[in-house]
């Protein structure tokens, strides 16, 4: 199963910090950009908190771009920019 958690903003309007995918289940090759559009397929609000945003995107913990692969096992994290002083 694939792990996908949200943090932040995003958790708030999608109203779940996780989700569990059967990787089976979505395109392949799977990629951090396939992810976000199957994602984003779920509805109009995860549409637009998907496409519309800046999200950033770790996989295993490790900062990915659009390109990045994704395995069964991973943990994807989805999250908002972050900005601090």
């Amino acid at each position: 199963m694939l792990k996908v958690l949200f943090f932040g903003q995003i958790r708030e309007r999608l109203a779940t910090d996780q989700l569990s995918l059967d990787i089976a289940q979505l395109p392949t090759p799977l990629t951090v950009k396939a992810l976000c559009e199957y994602l984003a397929s779920k509805g109009e609000q995860w549409r637009e908190l998907i496409t519309t945003h800046s999200c950033l995107i770790a996989v295993n913990q490790t900062m990915a771009n659009l390109d990045t692969p994704i395995n069964g096992h991973d943990e994807v994290a989805i999250f908002p920019p972050v900005t601090g002083g």
